[in-house]
Parts: structure tokens; C-alpha cells; sequence
């Protein structure tokens, strides 16, 4: 009859509508999953990330105080470094100093040019005493009777010929005033001035600053 449809053409239309629903399902389904899996990649990336930056970062805390006292370390040894190559220079400056004054020259000249000064100094503050003894360089004797002769101090002058300038006055038996050239430097060494301090060191405190 013509127009009919048999029933075997009609399952098979029926069995490829349901394929094909199977097939889009099936397809809907492995896109979710492939989108799922992604994302879970994407977060596990992530999280990765997240946990490399914060073990970095627990470990730079952990390391802050060590490296903080290794680089303590290597400033305060740069700056001792610093520090004992301006002592050798002060010393050397020292050293040139006690080397023109004991050679020729003006330097020399001009130590004898204030051996009185010395003298004096050496002689300040000692009040009256019945024994001194006045220990100056041979150039220097002449110079240094003018001066007790002007004070009216009554002393025995010594000459002492590794007194290269200034006085060392001998006070009785045990007293000691050394006001040599020699030892002024040596103080120099020992103990220099603020200022001077202040120009090897400039974390020197200085008295009265806040």
C-alpha cells in the first residue's frame, strides 16, 4: 500500500534517534569532563605556584637572621679593615713627624725654637721642691738654665743625648714629669685627640651630641 511505513523502518529511525541522543550525551559528558580536568590542572597549578611562593618565602624567613648577621659580619670587618688602615697611616704620619724632628732642618729648628715652651710645661704645676732634675738634649742646655734661671727654680741640668726635644723632669727620688717630644707622641699614638679621632672613626660619639 502505498504511503505505509513498515514497522522495520520505523524501529531503525527509532534505534538512530536514540544513537544519536547517546552519542550527544555522551559527548556533553566528555566535554564536562575535559573542562573538569582542566580545571583541576589549572588549580593544581596554581596551588603549586602558591606553595613554591610560600616555602620561598618561609625560607627567606628563616634565612633573614643569618643573613642579616653574615652581612654584620662583613660590614664590621670592612670597617675594621678601614679603621686599622687609617691607624697604620696616623701611625706612619707619626713616624715622619719624630723623623724630621730628630733629622735636619726646619723641623729641628724650630724644635729648638720651642724647647723653652717645653720646659715650662714640664715645670707647671709643680709647686716648690727641693730636688729636680732637668733631663734635656745637649742643644737644648742653654736654653733650659735661662729658663730655670728666669723662674728662679733651682734644678741640676742633665744632658741627655737620646732627648731629642723637650724636658723630663725628675722630681725627688720618684717623681717623673715627661714632657719629651718623644713621649708627646707616643701620648699621640696612645690616646689622639677627638678631632683626630673623629677623622679615623666618624661613629666616634662626640661629647654633647644628641
Amino acid at each position: 500500500m502505498k504511503g505505509s511505513t513498515s514497522p522495520t523502518s520505523g524501529r531503525d529511525r527509532l534505534l538512530e534517534s536514540l544513537w544519536q541522543d547517546a552519542r550527544r550525551e555522551a559527548e556533553h559528558k566528555l566535554h564536562e569532563a575535559q573542562d573538569e580536568a582542566e580545571r583541576l590542572l589549572a588549580d593544581s597549578a596554581r596551588y603549586r605556584e602558591e606553595e613554591i611562593a610560600r616555602s620561598m618565602e618561609a625560607a627567606f624567613e628563616s634565612a633573614a637572621p643569618a643573613v642579616a648577621r653574615i652581612l654584620n659580619q662583613a660590614r664590621n670587618a670592612i670597617r675594621s679593615r678601614i679603621l686599622q688602615t687609617r691607624y697604620a697611616f696616623l701611625e706612619s704620619c707619626l713616624q715622619e713627624t719624630w723623623t724630621r724632628l730628630t733629622g735636619d732642618g726646619s723641623a729641628r729648628e724650630a724644635l729648638r725654637a720651642n724647647a723653652a715652651d717645653l720646659l715650662l710645661q714640664a715645670l707647671s704645676g709643680l709647686g716648690d721642691h727641693q730636688e729636680l732634675q732637668i733631663r734635656v738634649n745637649a742643644e737644648d742646655e742653654e736654653s733650659a738654665r735661662a729658663v730655670l734661671a728666669h723662674a728662679g727654680v733651682d734644678a741640676k741640668v742633665v744632658v741627655e743625648e737620646d732627648i731629642a726635644g723637650g724636658a723630663r723632669v725628675l722630681v725627688g727620688e720618684t717623681g717623673v714629669v715627661d714632657n719629651t717630644v718623644a713621649r708627646r707622641l707616643a701620648v699621640l699614638k696612645e690616646e689622639p685627640p677627638l678631632a683626630l679621632l673623629r677623622l679615623l672613626d666618624p661613629q666616634i660619639p662626640v661629647p654633647g651630641d644628641p
